[in-house]
């Protein structure tokens, strides 16, 4: 494995940097395009920013990457602040977490996602279906339109650029 420093403007541009051999290390994966902590570095011109949607009870500094100041905030921000939602709300949307399955070629990811429009604030929800090699390949299969109802103390927001 190199040891040095890269800049990358889509996960495909790790492949053969780096090793995937477990669920854990796959999501960890994927989650560097939708993590509150650096969704930032993957927005492109055009393209509205990626964030998964999680319950507080499955955020932990893994899942931000070790940032432990971040996490303190990420509990007590309003449900729906990047993607995060509390425990209660992710059950009344029937939230589905986020899925790994081995397969032979890697993994195969799903997970729930959300955009906020730029311009109308709205936000749009997607189950995502990802494939992830052993070697860091990276393709997203498919994406499937959900509808969440209106659930009140929600406010989807995607947090600005830092």
């Amino acid at each position: 494995m190199p040891n040095h420093v890269i800049q990358i403007r889509n996960l495909n541009e790790l492949r053969g940097n780096v090793k995937i051999d477990t669920c854990q290390k796959a999501l960890s994966f994927v989650r560097l395009r939708t993590s509150p902590r650096t969704f930032h570095a993957f927005i492109s011109s055009g393209r509205l920013p990626e964030l998964e949607v999680i319950s507080r009870r499955e955020v932990n500094s893994t899942y931000l990457y070790g940032d432990r100041i971040y996490l303190s905030s990420a509990m007590h921000a309003p449900s729906g602040y990047a993607g995060i939602v509390s425990d209660e709300h992710a059950r009344c949307l029937r939230l589905q977490p986020a899925l790994c399955v081995r397969t032979d070629h890697g993994y195969r990811i799903e997970r729930t996602m959300f955009s906020e429009h730029r311009q109308s604030r709205e936000a749009s929800f997607n189950r995502v279906f990802e494939r992830v090699g052993y070697d860091g390949r990276y393709k997203v299969d498919g994406r499937m339109s959900l509808r969440y109802p209106h659930v009140t103390g929600v406010s989807w927001q995607t947090p600005k650029s830092e």
